[in-house]
């Protein structure tokens, strides 16, 4: 489709990726157009790579369950900007149908980024969709979210990094911040380390019997399956979030990455019935080695017991975490009760956000 940009007269090109009937096995190469964007965008802007060979060649493959009911459309302008749209029925929001947009890159020019979201909001409609959710790479297992302060700061795994100017796009081409996200970093910890001490014990009287069990790759293999389960619940209700398989969460939870773990402030929660019931799981910053990044934490609603079990778990942290000089809590909801107790303490906290666009 050609568009006309002031002067310029430009074409948004686009790319299906419709899976063959059948069940049988199937690769999606990517447009060359698409990859030559990609390469010029990250040349001439200094832009992260939008696409991880390896990861997505798995992702966009038969053996991808996504695929099983999923279907995407890509759209870019040559050396301008790209964008990938995902649809699959269980992607909801505020309880209606949406489509998630992904793998977004764009040059400072708003013209361009309206184009591209045009062009996607008339392919939602299309997929009977009321509203863009996004940036999410398909599925909040992988890359989603938008930093929306401190751009220039070192990215940990899993944090969004993106210049400034993307928000900007974003909100140019009608949507708006639905849900913020939080990185809270805490220095100054011997205070709060000598409070926890005196008062981790009667925290854990009051925990009704939870057992805290040091988390390594051994147990991590022989406690998979309920781990698996466990993620799949505590994160049920988040914006955006479809449920992981076994397969996926492989991929994101490798032995290389288990490997890394912080076996100190690294662990499962049992109940007194021996029920699997929560989980933390911390890394060393990979730039700063006296960081802690306090990655995943989460207890069953059933067992938080009015979040006595969760403040347990936190004075247990900062009691373990002797070798770090600033512990950060990441890439928190801000109505997540980590983010409440440690955004009282935080000498520096980074935002994220992901955007909506909705539609009649």
């Amino acid at each position: 489709m050609e568009v006309v940009i002031g002067k310029e007269t430009l074409i948004v090109e686009e790319q299906n990726f419709d899976p063959p009937l059948g069940g049988v096995d199937f690769q999606f190469e990517f447009d060359k157009g698409f990859l030559e964007t990609q390469q010029q965008l990250q040349d001439q802007e200094r832009l992260n790579p939008v696409l991880n060979p390896q990861l997505t060649r798995w992702m966009f493959g038969s053996q991808n369950s996504f695929w099983h009911s999923g279907r995407a459309k890509a759209f870019w302008i040559k050396g301008e900007g790209q964008l990938i749209l995902f649809s699959s029925p269980s992607m909801q929001f505020k309880n209606s149908r949406c489509v998630y947009f992904g793998f977004f890159s764009c040059r400072n020019r708003a013209s361009i980024s309206h184009q591209l979201f045009a062009r996607a909001e008339e392919w939602a409609r299309g997929q009977k969709a009321n509203c863009l959710l996004g940036p999410i790479n398909m599925k909040t297992l992988f890359d989603y979210r938008l930093r929306t302060s401190l751009f220039s700061e070192s990215r940990f795994w899993g944090e969004p990094q993106n210049p400034e100017y993307f928000v900007h796009l974003l909100q140019d081409s009608g949507l708006k911040i639905c849900q913020n996200y939080f990185t809270d970093f805490i220095e100054h910890l011997e205070p709060i380390r000598a409070q926890a001490r005196r008062r981790l014990p009667e925290a854990l009287a009051q925990s009704l019997g939870i057992q805290i069990r040091t988390f390594n790759f051994d147990l991590f293999v022989s406690q998979k399956s309920q781990i698996l389960k466990l993620v799949n619940d505590l994160f049920a209700s988040n914006s955006a979030f479809l449920e992981i398989n076994e397969t996926e969460f492989g991929i994101l939870y490798s032995e290389k990455t288990m490997a890394g773990l912080c076996r100190d402030t690294s662990f499962l929660l049992y109940d007194s019935q021996n029920n699997l019931i929560g989980l933390c799981m911390s890394f060393p910053h990979p730039q700063d080695s006296k960081c802690l990044l306090i990655k995943t934490i989460g207890i069953r609603e059933s067992h938080r017991l009015a979040g006595r079990s969760f403040v347990a778990c936190l004075q247990y942290i900062f009691c373990q975490s002797q070798a770090y000089d600033r512990i950060a809590f990441c890439l928190m909801t801000d109505d997540n009760l980590a983010h409440r107790l440690s955004r009282k303490y935080c000498t520096q906290s980074r935002s994220y956000a992901l955007f909506a666009k909705e539609f009649d």
